[in-house]
């Protein structure tokens, strides 16, 4: 992949194939042998970030090697910076009031995978505590919540929530989520009213 990192197209067919591979546990088990992939595949979400066809496939490749693998997520979060690329991932497809329909469901689909990596990550008890900590991240969190009706958007708040939820298992003095309690359930309580 690195080789021909510049060729959206064979990177977007090859992120497609990925996505089905890293649904079995032998891949998995592969390609964490190769961690120099997870930075690869890192550096491609920053590269085309604005590319929502490969960066849903690669945040579906991403949540399938970070789900129930501690070793992945440890490498990804701590040996290749990941969160770096995920929170811009997140700032640039965060909702906007202005989006066309067209742009929504592109930025949802992305989202719902990215935020599904951010959940997977949140489990390691090591990183838990720095994305709750992370005020940009939590921030994100919270706007999904305060603009996305869950009868509309139903994956997406949904994977927010468990995410929230998996943060604020750490009671820690940093942490953003606590601090924003009152203001999560404001956010809770509005979606269930809509």
């Amino acid at each position: 992949m690195e080789s021909f990192k510049h060729d959206v197209d064979l990177m977007i067919n090859v992120s497609r194939i990925l996505s089905k591979l890293t649904q079995q546990s032998a891949c998995k088990a592969a390609l964490s042998r190769i961690p120099s992939a997870f930075k690869l595949m890192l550096n491609l979400l920053s590269l085309y970030v604005t590319n929502p066809d490969l960066v849903v496939r690669l945040c579906f490749v991403l949540g399938n090697l970070t789900f129930r693998d501690d070793t992945i997520r440890a490498t990804i979060f701590f040996d290749c910076q990941g969160m770096d690329s995920l929170v811009n991932v997140f700032s640039t497809y965060a909702p906007k009031e202005k989006d066309s329909s067209a742009d929504q469901a592109k930025s949802e689909a992305v989202l719902v995978k990215l935020v599904r990596v951010i959940a997977n990550l949140s489990v390691h008890p090591d990183i838990g505590p720095a994305i709750a900590s992370s005020e940009q991240c939590v921030q994100l969190l919270m706007g999904v919540l305060a603009h996305k009706d869950p009868s509309s958007a139903e994956e997406l708040v949904l994977n927010t929530i468990a995410t929230i939820n998996n943060l604020s298992y750490y009671n820690i003095d940093k942490s953003v989520i606590i601090k924003n309690q009152i203001s999560f359930t404001e956010l809770l309580a509005r979606s269930e009213e809509r």
